[in-house]
């Protein structure tokens, strides 16, 4: 009984954990985007007011350059939003939204993404498609960050019984033993909640890699049958 006990809350403290850090990584970004760019908004409105009445051209320009910023940060707040929850995952399912998706991450940081779509796109239970897609937004931030990969390919699978996805790049990969030990704190945390997400859903979550040979995230989640998938979906 004790030990069942034990492995119920290492699964709920790693959750919890791989929650925690997804929350830092939003703060970072809204501290680093927007939060950074709003705040030279207001110097550069200050730098307006001095100017209107001394020099107007040049209080034009001012004016000129932060709506160019307020568009920006405009622009990095809904990707933010997107992120976080998007709303074309609700409105038309798992394959728009990730094309959507990976389109803006690799204009975002020049990173060439290209996604395959294998099977007969249908809508799944909203649950299924939203950790589907929190499982490739991960994968796809850790080829970045931590792979620097130059190219990542994204394959989304529909099968009768199943559903799948899988990430492959071409990066520097890692020891996956050694990771699973600890070694590499946030890569830990965010393998441990890919595979607590699929797990969640009865799904399995393995990775193929080693050092100089690149990763590859393969994900697999039952569905149910078509009928009630549809019922689901809807």
């Amino acid at each position: 009984m004790y030990s069942s006990g034990s492995k119920g809350e290492d699964t709920v403290e790693r959750v919890i954990k791989a929650q925690e850090e997804e929350r830092r990584r939003v703060a970072r970004d809204i501290h680093d985007g927007p939060a950074q760019m709003m705040a030279n908004a207001i110097l550069q409105l200050e730098i307006v007011e001095r100017l209107i009445s001394e020099d107007p051209p040049r209080a034009l320009e001012e004016i000129r350059d932060l709506r160019k910023a307020i568009t920006e940060c405009l622009r990095e707040i809904r990707r933010i939003i997107f992120d976080l929850r998007p709303m074309m995952l609700d409105d038309l399912g798992l394959a728009p939204a990730l094309r959507r998706y990976v389109s803006d991450f690799s204009q975002r940081h020049g990173l060439p993404v290209e996604m395959n779509v294998l099977g007969k796109e249908t809508r799944l239970d909203p649950v299924v498609e939203l950790v589907l897609f929190r499982i490739v937004q991960e994968a796809l931030n850790n080829a970045r960050k931590h792979a620097l990969a130059s190219k990542v390919v994204v394959t989304l699978g529909y099968g009768v019984s199943a559903v799948g996805a899988s990430i492959e790049d071409n990066g520097k990969g890692f020891d996956l033993a050694a990771v699973s030990r600890g070694v590499g704190r946030s890569e830990k945390l965010g393998i441990a909640g890919m595979k607590e997400r699929a797990k969640l859903l009865g799904g399995s979550l393995d990775i193929d890699t080693a050092p100089g040979r690149g990763t590859r995230v393969a994900v697999r989640i039952p569905i149910a049958d078509p009928d009630t998938r549809g019922s689901a979906g809807r």
